[in-house]
């Protein structure tokens, strides 16, 4: 009789199971932490990369920053700083990952004795939310800041004002609150049933608060809507009646050009109700933008591109990565060699951990700008018709065929082109603006999406008042030009371009033909 863990076989034979040892064999990839910090300094943008850097260069002893060696002419490691690099590497995984045993607490001493208490604590911080004058000091920092910019901010204008609006402490600081809320173009979007809670009022005084924000200078300021806005203007110049209350009513109307349905409303003529939207229009609907006090920020190029001074073998284009957005950074074995010959063991476990990162991220800045330059080569050669022709010429590309050309994977392409920015004789570009999605051509021939964009604009710029283009007329304009595209492409890339349909364009063009005459 054969047991429940045996079974038979042809012949007669009983074989039983037993238990068994099996091997499988399988592959996975290991994000190795030097792995890791290269793909995140890949994608990061110049002021992500030396805000990143500057932490490094804080944390870690061993590294320091080359201010005076050119990257170009930097000398590659030696056999004989290989070997020491290898030498002094040879502590055991468990030394390096104990612990170190200094106390780095006082390495930036705090004053005990000048510690703030919590009320001076809160004093502080109250004043550093603004100006005073509303009830408290000033905020010397603020005030510095202010002078320092050459500028008022709107905050402080405001706050100045309202001062001398009111003496009613609640009213002040709820003021103050509603100032902070402005948004930047001096709107205020608030929720007044959670104001009244928190400070204990009610909506009666919200309103209070509101309208003396509405009194202040610039006129419009605090306004919670397009058309309050627009009104508290008109009132301060003194022009409002009945028939700008309708107009600014029915804004959507005036925004279509609907004049003719403003007069029947309104009961004006051609020349008052010309006279109404030019006061409109000479308006600010956005107040509060004239007292930004941030600077707009400037491009700054990762790659340079320029013509070459004269015709070589490889190529009419000098490339070249700015040398002014790379990071330079040196590792200091003269600082490392001295210190470890004295150190502890717990020491020289934190040096040799620190040893290894500033290696790894000197490598990673190293291929982070190899991987920079050979995506810009390969779209400069590729693009090389737009640089010399214009944005006409713009070809049709994607990440997969640079991927492919320069050996590369369509992720790392994705990565690098990401907030990198190339200067060309053309102008500043985002890397990714010279990826677009192809339109056929009639003669197998294939456009650019910008290109064809580009060419939808000039259509509408060369329009004429009497022959308004269509989406339909426009694809028929295309087509004579050999781009083969659908009418809902070309409303849908009208619109991408903020171009209003034909039906505007033909409205304001009559208007505007009226008004020269």
């Amino acid at each position: 009789m054969a047991g429940p863990n045996s079974f038979s076989v042809a012949g007669g034979l009983s074989q039983k199971l037993a238990p068994g040892l099996r091997q499988n064999l399988s592959q996975s990839l290991v994000m190795t932490p030097q792995l890791v910090q290269a793909i995140k300094l890949l994608q990061m943008s110049h002021l992500e990369l030396l805000q990143h850097v500057d932490e490094e260069l804080e944390r870690n002893p061993l590294l320091e920053r080359d201010a005076d060696t050119d990257i170009d002419e930097a000398a590659p490691p030696t056999a004989e700083s290989e070997d020491w690099h290898a030498r002094d590497l040879t502590e055991t995984n468990t030394d390096i990952s104990g612990p170190p045993d200094s106390d780095y607490s006082n390495l930036y001493q705090d004053d005990n004795e000048t510690a703030l208490t919590p009320s001076q604590i809160s004093a502080y911080d109250q004043a550093l939310e603004g100006p005073s004058m509303l009830g408290g000091s000033i905020g010397e920092d603020m005030a510095f800041d202010a002078m320092l910019a050459g500028t008022t901010s709107l905050r402080t204008r405001l706050e100045d004002q309202l001062f001398l609006m009111t003496t009613d402490p609640v009213l002040r600081a709820l003021c103050r609150y509603l100032v902070s809320q402005l948004d930047g173009a001096g709107y205020l979007q608030l929720d007044s049933a959670a104001i009244c809670d928190q400070f204990s009022t009610d909506e009666a005084m919200i309103e209070a608060a509101i309208a003396l924000i509405h009194a202040c200078e610039p006129a419009g300021i605090g306004a919670r809507s397009l058309k309050e806005c627009l009104e508290l203007q008109i009132k301060d110049q003194g022009a409002f009646d009945d028939a700008m209350a309708v107009i600014l009513d029915n804004l959507a109307m005036l925004a279509q050009q609907d004049f003719a349905g403003l007069q029947n409303l309104t009961g004006l003529s051609d020349a008052a109700l010309s006279r109404k939207i030019a006061c409109i229009r000479s308006l600010n609907p956005k107040p509060g933008e004239m007292f930004e006090t941030l600077e707009p920020e400037s491009l700054v190029p990762d790659v340079l591109v320029r013509p070459r001074a004269s015709e070589s073998v490889d190529g009419s284009w000098h490339i070249e990565l700015n040398s002014e957005v790379l990071p330079r950074l040196l590792l200091n074995e003269v600082y490392y060699q001295t210190v470890s010959k004295h150190a502890k063991q717990d020491e020289k476990t934190f040096l040799n951990t620190s040893l290894q990162s500033a290696s790894g991220l000197i490598k990673a800045l190293d291929q982070r700008a190899r991987s920079i330059m050979k995506v810009a080569t390969e779209i400069v050669r590729m693009q090389d018709a737009f640089l010399t022709h214009g944005i006409e010429y713009l070809k049709p590309m994607t990440l997969k065929q640079v991927a492919d050309a320069i050996d590369m994977h369509e992720s790392t392409v994705s990565r690098v082109t990401s907030s990198k920015y190339i200067s060309t004789p053309r102008g500043i570009f985002e890397m990714k603006f010279f990826f677009s999605s192809s339109i056929a051509g009639l003669n197998g021939a294939v456009h650019s999406g910008e290109s064809v964009r580009y060419k939808i604009r000039q259509l509408i710029d060369q329009e004429i008042a009497g022959a308004i283009l269509s989406d339909d007329a426009l694809v028929e304009k295309l087509k004579a030009s050999g781009i083969d595209i659908a009418r809902r492409t070309v409303a849908k890339y009208r619109e991408a371009l903020g171009i209003p349909s034909s039906v505007a364009r033909r409205r304001e063009k009559r208007v505007t033909v009226e008004r020269t005459r």
